[in-house]
């Protein structure tokens, strides 16, 4: 099993300068900590040429010897014209020479229309992505994330209801209590599916320890009953330990990808993740 460290992880890192990192610079510090591979979470910018850019990306990766593990992009099926746009996704991941791709399924429950009918939309959607990204050699996946498409029933129901063997599910450890549900056993009911992992972790407070207020960088889960922010896997809520067991019992042998969106000083968050993570691994 290896680990990869995804660039949203790096969103709030800056330098002295009060500048942002590069694409680049991130390529670079995930090499020093150690990580086995990168996961690009879109391209930066508005790049002149963006089929030049992603060379650079990868030649910058091939120098410090570090994998291009997954491209990951958001999305919003149930919008027009979004099926189309995400092939040309399809088209990036393939010259990033990746062999996953995450897309978003949808964020928000459609008014006036059932589960079943939302989902019947969605698989037809998802399955005519990867049946594209499969004539690029790149596997398509969608993760628990974006309060409609978040917890394990729903989707094993999508995974099911696509059923393309391109297809398959990114399982990400601490999004599923975004909707209010338990993670281990959650993770236990998609790791038959999953194909790719991310670890991430929360820290958690219920509503009524939030009746004078809700916390700075705070949000609510899906029946507003709680409130999370993120934090360094291994740290909150997520028994990160006991879920990689369960999808490494499960026969997952893939990347374990860090991904930190929390408060605190964001290289040494990510840092530590992936010094829990890689003890998780090796416990296990």
């Amino acid at each position: 099993m290896k680990t990869s460290v995804n660039t949203y992880s790096f969103a709030k890192a800056r330098h002295e300068d009060g500048s942002e990192y590069t694409q680049f610079e991130m390529i670079s510090c995930a090499k020093k900590m150690g990580f086995d591979a990168i996961e690009f979470v879109g391209l930066a910018g508005n790049e002149a040429n963006p089929v030049e850019y992603v060379q650079k990306l990868k030649e910058a990766a091939a120098r410090e010897g570090l994998e291009i593990a997954c491209y990951t992009v958001g999305a919003d099926l149930l919008k027009d014209g979004e099926v189309e746009r995400v092939k040309k996704e399809v088209d990036t991941a393939a010259l990033l020479g990746v062999k996953v791709m995450r897309h978003d399924a949808a964020w928000a429950w459609p008014e006036g229309k059932s589960f079943d009918e939302v989902l019947a939309i969605l698989a037809d959607r998802c399955r005519e992505i990867t049946e594209y990204a499969s004539t690029k050699g790149v596997r398509t996946m969608v993760e628990n994330h974006g309060h409609f498409m978040q917890d394990s029933d729903r989707m094993v129901a999508l995974y099911k209801a696509v059923n393309h063997k391109n297809f398959g599910l990114l399982c990400d450890i601490g999004n599923f209590a975004c909707a209010d549900e338990e993670n281990v056993s959650a993770v236990k009911n998609v790791s038959p599916y999953a194909i790719y992992v991310h670890a991430k972790d929360f820290k958690r407070k219920t509503s009524a320890e939030c009746a004078q207020g809700v916390p700075s960088n705070y949000f609510a889960t899906r029946s507003r009953e709680n409130f999370l922010r993120g934090t360094i896997v291994g740290e909150g809520i997520v028994n990160a330990e006991e879920c990689i067991k369960i999808l490494m019992e499960a026969g997952y042998d893939g990347y374990i990808s860090v991904e930190f969106e929390g408060t605190e000083e964001p290289l040494q968050a990510i840092q530590k993740g992936l010094e829990n993570v890689k003890n998780y691994i090796i416990r296990t």
